[in-house]
């Protein structure tokens, strides 16, 4: 991992800042996936240096005044530019806010745009996923995925496997028998796998869910919403395959982040207007996924029942790219901004 160079003491200007008084304001609309993202990128900072942590709450229903009083509180303990961070809509305007009272360094995860599809503007760093089609620049960083909080830390074993199954989407519709068929097969034709841990979604049907329990012995399935905070990073630590149904996108990310050999349950595409009148081909996210194929980093179910192995593990670790990245920037920056107070 990339470190920002430590100064000596004896060759540290004398307006350098102190790096142990340093501040990453976290700007949170209090959304899962949004929140899954930055603590990711947090938790990976945490290993290039250390820093004081503040969250600002920008959910519906928060009024401004609340926040501004508390980033009026935050900017009085200020000694050096804060590393600003943040996902979705709701964050980028406090996140500019703080920007200008601050001078701080802003980093947004994903692509902010406006109702035209214009992106919007001000921010130092955009921290965007490759699907969403954007060209790369000098503050424009593509990454591999969404970034998420795992590591590829944990034993891997051999003998236990994960199913993560989700839903109807925009993106796809839901053949519930054919997936339940599909997952027997997985356990019958894998008996060096002999304990596989599965889990639903929001958007898994009622019928599934009841279905699953019964499927195999083999299989111990927890639904959704008993699962505690950190289940599926606890299983995939511990299972050395994954499968995933592939309107599921982030799980597929975090598989393949968390070190796992992934494979792709296959579900109907529902197709959107351009692909059905006027020949488009499928959305960026469905073609994402497709390019997740052709690099070889997981395999569809098909391909695998003809014979096709599952890639061996190859972990992406986009997060700690991005946070060295990030932490770079953040001290050029925050040196930048101390010489010119000098």
């Amino acid at each position: 991992m990339l470190r920002a160079p430590a100064l000596s003491p004896a060759s540290a200007p004398h307006n350098a800042p102190d790096r142990s008084a340093r501040q990453v304001w976290w700007f949170s609309d209090g959304k899962p996936g949004h929140m899954s993202q930055v603590r990711g990128l947090v938790e990976a900072l945490r290993r290039c240096g250390d820093f004081e942590l503040l969250e600002f709450n920008c959910a519906r229903g928060i009024p401004q005044a609340h926040q501004r009083r508390h980033m009026h509180v935050a900017q009085s303990t200020l000694t050096a530019p804060p590393l600003i961070v943040g996902a979705g809509r709701r964050t980028h305007r406090p996140m500019q806010r703080a920007k200008r009272q601050t001078r701080g360094l802003t980093v947004v995860l994903m692509l902010p745009v406006w109702p035209t599809g214009q992106r919007k503007r001000g921010f130092d760093l955009y921290v965007v996923p490759e699907h969403d089609g954007v060209k790369a620049a000098h503050n424009v960083l593509l990454t591999t995925g969404a970034l998420n909080p795992l590591t590829a830390r944990g034993p891997h074993d051999p003998q236990r496997g994960v199913m993560l199954i989700g839903g109807p989407s925009r993106r796809y519709l839901w053949d519930g028998l054919a997936t339940l068929e599909r997952l027997q097969r997985l356990v019958a034709d894998s008996p060096e796998i002999t304990h596989w841990s599965a889990t639903s979604s929001r958007r898994t049907p009622a019928a599934a869910e009841h279905a699953l329990p019964g499927l195999h012995p083999r299989i111990h399935f927890t639904p959704a919403h008993q699962t505690p905070q950190g289940w599926v990073a606890s299983a995939l630590a511990g299972a050395g395959t994954a499968w995933v149904t592939e309107d599921s996108v982030s799980m597929v990310f975090e598989a393949l982040t968390a070190g796992c050999r992934v494979g792709l349950l296959p579900m109907p595409r529902a197709l959107g207007l351009g692909e059905r009148f006027l020949g488009w081909g499928p959305g960026r996210v469905t073609a994402g996924v497709g390019r997740l194929v052709q690099r070889g980093l997981v395999t569809r179910f098909d391909d695998w029942v003809t014979g096709t192995a599952l890639p061996a593990p190859n972990p992406l670790a986009e997060t700690t790219r991005v946070a060295a990245n990030v932490w770079e920037r953040w001290e050029a920056h925050t040196l930048a901004r101390a010489s010119s107070a000098v």
